[in-house]
């Protein structure tokens, strides 16, 4: 279904290009002079489901919902051995994955929207997600040194 303006419901997006492993579920297309606005309302997401299972679901796309957030859309990930464990064992020590359990928490890509909190960032700009969270509060923080935070968490890890 083609049209030179308006609104196309129900359109077929497999004549989009490949928009880096999403799955695009649009509910409408418009068509404008030169330019076309795709609302996608679902990504596909890789998650365990068992020892040495795998699969590729769809899933909601993130939204903000946090004024200090932002949102990435990913363009690479890397295989970590702690997602090398939880594939093989389902665990590392205590930490015991709960299925489905989403994987590739080393990655890259694209600012794509953020929050009116966040200064250092914006839509476009290229980025490395460092997993480590670190709380910000701690003697090890406040001191300058986060990378031995006394509470740091781990993106990509079981709790």
């Amino acid at each position: 279904m083609l049209c030179s303006f308006g609104w196309v419901k129900g359109f077929d997006s497999s004549i989009l290009p490949d928009r880096a492993g999403c799955d695009i579920k649009a509910n409408y297309l418009f068509l404008g002079w030169k330019s076309a606005v795709i609302i996608i309302k679902s990504m596909k997401k890789a998650v365990l489901t068992g020892i040495r299972r795998m699969s590729l679901i769809n899933d909601n796309v993130p939204q903000i919902s946090k004024s200090d957030e932002v949102k990435i859309k990913i363009k690479s990930i890397g295989v970590c051995g702690s997602d090398i464990h939880y594939y093989s064992e389902g665990k590392i020590g205590s930490q015991v994955v709960e299925y489905p359990f989403p994987v590739g928490h080393e990655c890259s890509g694209i600012i794509e929207e953020t929050g009116p909190a966040v200064t250092r960032v914006k839509a476009g700009d290229l980025v490395v997600v460092d997993p480590a969270v670190h709380c910000g509060h701690c003697d090890q923080c406040l001191s300058g040194r986060p990378h031995t935070c006394r509470n740091n968490r781990f993106l990509g890890c079981p709790g």
